[in-house]
């Protein structure tokens, strides 16, 4: 291995620029594959592609000029890239490295163009926050962040992994992500920003046998274009929307924590038919909106704002949790102003704890379903359902409202399968319509107020006057 010294301004494929000792006289050979090169205090521009062992660059000015610099990794110590005080400008690097090392590509000013990871079986860490102004590309081995200092990485193009991309607990922005079969990008605990779409037009793309680790992080999605997403079927953990467009998913959609969707503009996410499933919450803020189709949507709660969009799969959105609201405990909460669109399919409630129903805004429930084998369901405010309502709960559990002074209304027909309705604290208390009640079994407890049914079939349960 052999150190060569930047000594003049000048020409990097030129002798005249290089020395074997710092201050040393000009005339050495050009670097090579296994040196190590030294600048300090010059200006030195590329004519050509070049190909080095480490670059360890301390002051001055490295102009690329578009050409393509090569690390091939030397025997020496300290990073592979190392810039301290300097320009860098106009310059695509290649890390092809025979050993793990450490990269430095953000000086003063200036960034790298594109970055190139090609280091099979070898870690390649940042040590310091990077910035490239187009690409990332990690053909082989691991770009990782840092986990001591999670170092910030921000790419204004694309990242292609075909090898390993490991974001710790870093800040990471990119236009686009695309994990190739075999890639892996172990995502940071904190926040990926994904900000535009793609050369195959999608802003995430994870193809089959490619590998998305969420690790607990979120994903903010905040791009103007329209878009397609495709998870792969691996999970976000919390996942943030708040484009300008529209964006709709190729695959099945699993969130294992939060989703939450905004827009200024006329954003909204369209699962296309495709199962959506979201452990939490789905908040859909003021400007956001879901389309929903006729995929089977799962979800632990769903919160929609005023000002906010839901319409609703019509084959069946299952409820099966319950969050905290500004309002209080909900597991859907149509807020005033918020929009509900049943097109005709089923709600089902099926949790094992308690769960409450809250209808504020524009919009009804077309078929309500309640199939839970512990606990309550509580309606709160004024409850229309346009087609059937069946109920199912454990014995001695109660659906009701919160208050007495909430009214219900059923257009299509009302199945007591077991549990009861009402009870004899609090009940609908005003004028209710049931219209045609079957009584399997449990217990129908009549309000107070005025019940219309257009039939009542009493099969094996109680009906009590409260």
């Amino acid at each position: 291995m052999a150190a060569r010294y930047s000594v003049a301004n000048g020409n990097w494929n030129a002798t005249s620029t290089w020395a074997t000792s710092a201050g040393g006289t000009a005339g050495a050979s050009v670097p090579i594959a296994g040196d190590r090169a030294i600048l300090y205090n010059y200006t030195v521009t590329m004519t050509a592609d070049a190909i080095v062992g480490s670059l360890h660059y301390y002051q001055g000015t490295l102009e690329g000029d578009g050409n393509k610099l090569t690390i091939k990794g030397d025997s020496g110590h300290g990073g592979l890239l190392q810039i301290d005080n300097n320009v860098i400008d106009d310059i695509d690097i290649t890390i092809d490295s025979g050993r793990d090392g450490t990269i430095d590509v953000l000086g003063s000013s200036g960034s790298v163009n594109n970055l190139v990871i090609d280091s099979s079986g070898y870690t390649i860490s940042l040590a310091a926050a990077a910035t490239i102004s187009e690409d990332l590309t990690i053909t082989a081995g691991t770009l990782d962040t840092d986990s001591g200092s999670n170092h910030a990485l921000t790419v204004t193009g694309d990242v292609s992994v075909t090898g390993t991309l490991t974001g710790n607990a870093s800040a990471i922005s990119m236009k686009s992500i695309d994990i190739a079969s075999g890639g892996t990008y172990t995502a940071t605990s904190g926040t990926t920003t994904i900000t535009g779409v793609g050369g195959s037009d999608y802003p995430f793309k994870n193809h089959t046998s490619g590998n998305f680790v969420h690790s607990s992080g979120t994903v903010t999605f905040s791009s103007s274009a329209y878009k397609n997403f495709d998870a792969g079927g691996d999970p976000f953990y919390n996942f943030i929307s708040t484009g300008t467009s529209e964006f709709r998913s190729q695959r099945a959609f699993t969130v294992a924590n939060d989703f939450t969707i905004s827009s200024s503009g006329s954003g909204y996410f369209r699962p296309n038919g495709n199962a959506f499933t979201v452990t939490g919450d789905v908040a859909i803020n003021s400007g956001g909106e879901i389309r929903c189709t006729d995929e089977a949507d799962t979800f632990g709660s769903l919160t929609i704002a005023s000002g906010g969009t839901y319409s609703a799969t019509s084959g069946t959105t299952t409820i099966t949790s319950m969050t905290s609201t500004g309002s209080g405990d909900r597991s859907l909460s149509l807020v005033s102003g918020g929009t509900f669109t049943n097109n005709g399919g089923t709600v089902l409630f099926n949790s094992s704890a308690d769960q409450r129903l809250q209808m504020a805004g524009t919009g009804n429930l077309y078929n309500l379903t309640v199939n839970k084998s512990d606990n309550e369901f509580i309606t709160f405010g004024n409850l229309t359902i346009e087609n059937n309502l069946d109920v199912t709960l454990a014995a001695d559990h109660t659906w009701r409202p919160d208050s007495t002074s909430d009214t219900l209304t059923v257009y299509g027909n009302t199945y007591l399968t077991t549990g009861r309705i009402n009870n004899g604290s609090t009940q609908y208390a005003g004028t209710n319509n049931w219209g045609n009640v079957t009584i399997n079994s449990g217990e129908f407890v009549l309000s107070s107020g005025t019940n219309n049914f257009t039939g009542i079939r009493n099969v094996g349960g109680t009906v009590s006057q409260s």
